[in-house]
């Protein structure tokens, strides 16, 4: 993964990379973009201060701090389709704060599987709690 939160007016955006491992025939191992530039919004968001995947590399969750003078917010992606070896990313869901000053996605994680996220809003003078589903989690 790339961040770039100061890019395009601290707009900010998130580029996915592949690694792909040397080979025994002296092919050279290589980073190559998967999927597409993730763009953050509006100047000032700072979007993609805070990145973190899933283990798999199906759920990605982008921090932007400043995002609503500085309330923050976050955003959850997921691989939507593979075209031609293309990834593609599906924005399935946006939390934010309304608190001017919280900086709500300073820091972000989320689990192996990509079903529960954690969120750091490190101005908070409230403490408060969300919680994001990213789908349908099967049972075992």
């Amino acid at each position: 993964m790339g961040r770039a939160p100061n890019a395009n007016n601290q707009a900010g955006y998130v580029q996915m990379f592949r690694y792909t491992a040397a080979d025994n025939n002296g092919t050279a191992a290589t980073w190559s973009k998967e999927g597409q530039e993730l763009d953050g919004g509006n100047a000032g968001d700072r979007f993609g201060a805070s990145v973190a995947m899933s283990l798999l590399g199906k759920h990605v969750i982008i921090g932007a701090p400043f995002q609503n003078m500085g309330a923050g917010a976050v955003t959850v992606w997921k691989v939507d389709y593979t075209y031609a070896d293309q990834m593609m990313w599906k924005r399935i869901s946006e939390i934010s704060s309304d608190k001017p000053g919280d900086n709500f996605g300073s820091s972000v994680d989320i689990s192996d599987d990509g079903y529960e996220i954690a969120v750091g809003a490190p101005y908070s003078i409230a403490a408060h709690r969300r919680c994001c589903a990213c789908g349908n989690r099967r049972k075992s």
